[in-house]
């Protein structure tokens, strides 16, 4: 039978090292934080080789003295920890070099402020290897860790190549550059300066460590709700990136990992921009200090808060808020049906006088049929060419599936189906979210066949699909009948729209509620219903199109995220034929 025994204290150190100190990104954040917290305006980090051959993070903070210098490296030493419910520097546990140390050749120089004398220890593999002894520093701190993992070489095996470990440790520097803009930063590999950023506004501070993202692919963000606030930048729907490496999220300027950022963000941004796409965020959440706690991993990039679904709710409408106040995104404006002079009813509307556009660029239709079944009138009367509408006066229909229209200073140009799928997606929305669709009876109900688990899934969810005005019947095995569909849908075949569903249905399985996937589940329903490329429209088709999207919300993107429309300022057209 083995014998219960106490660990020595360097073996604690290595096991802590594992939690504290994983790679070489997680050394540079404790000691960057370190300097943070020492009040420094100025930190400079160098790396070799990614940072497993040296990592030095020197700082102008307030420096510790000689007395302070010896027990920093000692297990659970800390200045800051007063009490933890109310953690308001990044460190406190105490552990950070004493873990650093007991993994690599660490020595520390540092100077008291108001102090002539600076003072310096070494450490390797968790022992002093050298007494404390005077040392020449101006001020400050100057951390140097060397041969990183050289005591446990095993752990070396798990690291990755000197680029991956370097950009895991400019990630690292960027975050916190980001919650603190009034500290400049500088980061080298060798003697390569990789970036640096100079004390400044935070506006300033965010823009630079984005990188090739201009301000005016940027919304600001500011939200506040009795101890909660938010504030930061998001990017416009239109500009997307393929990893999540432009998201920063922060509780109360401390870097964190938290579901509540995440699903908020997905929750504002699920309608605009496609699946696989990331949107890029820079968030800043303040709280009171004890409704969050950060003592819940040893890296402290994970927290818990206390109320964490208000936050979520708080976060998302902040989000949402954000977004519905882009120009981009274009709602309308309030007295938006004073300047609408379209008919949206079934029978087109009369033209007094047509405008003058090129007779072979559409075939006008005298009795065009409507896109969708409208709502009531609200004038009847024409286009009128001195009206600045927003996106312009129709022109020209290309290759049946781009409306070409003009402004006065710019060219439009619409993707007719993308548009019109945005469009039908927020009237779907809207219904299901008040009293359902309007169902309309088939002449002939349609009978499909189906395998026993997806009419299972059909039976599960017919009430919900009825209120989208969906209606149907399961009377023979393998067979289901379609009676009525909404009326939005007049004109399109069920047939695919069945068959689509019936693949989403399967692939999410049994006992969701269709709330939960009503983003799918609308845009299944928009994309079969809307006009498609190839579909020859006349000019009042096109006007009302376009007049209709002017007042459709977050309709400068279709439901998979891109874009429905874009811009080309004519002073960008003379730049292209030098005029």
């Amino acid at each position: 039978m083995s014998i219960i025994r106490r660990l020595s204290p360097s073996l604690i150190n290595q096991i802590a090292a594992g939690e504290v100190i994983a790679r070489p990104a997680a050394a540079v954040k404790e000691l960057v934080e370190n300097a943070l917290d020492a009040q420094s305006t100025c930190i400079d980090v160098y790396l070799e080789n990614g940072g497993k051959s040296a990592i030095i993070v020197k700082d102008n903070g307030v420096g510790m003295s000689s007395e302070d210098l010896a027990l920093c490296v000692e297990r659970h030493t800390t200045s800051k920890l007063q009490d933890l419910t109310r953690i308001s520097t990044f460190g406190f546990r105490g552990e950070a070099l004493a873990a650093l140390g007991s993994v690599c050749r660490m020595t520390i120089t540092s100077r008291k402020r108001e102090k002539s004398q600076a003072f310096c220890v070494r450490i390797e593999g968790g022992r002093f290897i050298a007494p404390l002894a005077p040392a020449a520093l101006t001020e400050g701190t100057r951390v140097e860790a060397q041969d990183l993992f050289f005591v446990t070489p095993a752990r070396l095996k798990f690291l990755k190549s000197t680029a991956v470990e370097l950009g895991h440790c400019a990630q690292i520097v960027k975050r916190l550059a980001l919650a603190n803009p009034h500290v400049t930063f500088q980061f080298f590999e060798g003697s390569k300066r990789l970036f640096s950023y100079q004390q400044n506004d935070q506006k300033t501070r965010i823009i630079e460590v984005l990188e090739k993202l201009s301000a005016d692919n940027l919304l600001s963000v500011e939200k506040t709700q009795g101890a909660l606030s938010v504030f930061g930048v998001i990017g416009k729907p239109t500009c997307t990136q393929a990893t999540s490496a432009k998201q920063f999220f922060f509780a109360n300027k401390r870097a964190v990992q938290d579901a509540c950022f995440n699903a908020s963000l997905r929750a504002a941004y699920q309608e605009l921009i496609a699946r696989e796409r990331y949107a890029v965020a820079v968030l800043f959440l303040a709280l009171p200090l004890e409704d969050i706690d950060v003592n819940v991993h040893p890296a402290k990039t994970e927290v818990r808060f206390r109320e964490a679904r208000r936050i979520q709710l708080f976060l998302t409408e902040a989000l949402s808020q954000t977004l519905r106040t882009d120009k981009s995104i274009w709602t309308g404006p309030k007295d938006a049906e004073k300047h609408f002079a379209v008919s949206f009813s079934s029978s087109p509307p009369s033209f007094k006088t047509p405008p003058p556009f090129p007779c072979n660029a559409y075939h006008l239709k005298e009795s065009p049929p409507p896109l969708y079944k409208a709502p009531p009138p609200l004038e009847q009367s024409s286009f009128l060419e001195d009206t600045n509408y927003p996106l312009g006066h129709a022109k020209a229909q290309v290759h049946r599936r781009y409306i070409v229209a003009e402004t006065q200073d710019e060219i439009v140009i619409v993707d007719q189906h993308a548009a019109h799928e945005r469009i039908v997606y927020e009237k779907i929305k809207s219904a299901f979210a008040s009293t359902g669709a309007v169902s309309q009876a088939l002449l002939m109900p349609i009978v499909l066949r189906f395998s026993n688990e997806c009419l299972e899934l059909f039976a599960e969810h017919q009430a919900e699909f009825a209120r989208l005005g969906l209606q149907y019947q399961i009377i023979e095995p393998e067979e289901l009948t379609v009676f009525a569909i909404p009326t939005f849908m007049e004109g399109a075949d069920p047939k695919p729209l069945m068959q689509d569903l019936a693949e989403e249905l399967k692939m999410w399985g049994k006992g969701f509620a269709l709330v939960e996937k009503f983003h799918e589940v609308f845009a299944t329903f928009s994309c079969h219903t809307s006009i498609r490329s190839g579909r020859e429209l006349s000019v009042i088709e096109m006007n009302t199109l376009l007049r209709t999207i002017e007042r459709t919300e977050h309709s400068g993107q279709c439901n998979h995220g891109r874009p429905t429309y874009v811009k080309i300022p004519l002073s960008k057209c003379d730049k292209l034929f030098e005029r």
